[in-house]
């Protein structure tokens, strides 16, 4: 499931800032700040959980402040 997450987040980062740039623009270059972390797990407190189960619902979006929230 980490491996999902990081493809999908690496996914995004690359389609977010991949442009054409003219010969005078600077081309920008997404870095991952820090360690990896575990943005979803698998919860089993409800009646119809089981080990099959797997998290689907992502988001991701920029806030006010421009910083990324998952």
């Amino acid at each position: 499931m980490k491996n999902i997450s990081r493809i999908l987040i690496s996914v995004f980062v690359l389609v977010k800032f991949a442009h054409t740039a003219n010969a005078s623009e600077s081309i920008m270059v997404p870095q991952i700040e820090g360690e990896w972390w575990q943005v979803a797990g698998n919860p089993m407190d409800h009646k119809y959980a089981t080990e099959r189960q797997e998290p689907v619902d992502f988001a991701v979006w920029q806030a006010a402040d421009g910083t990324w929230q998952l």
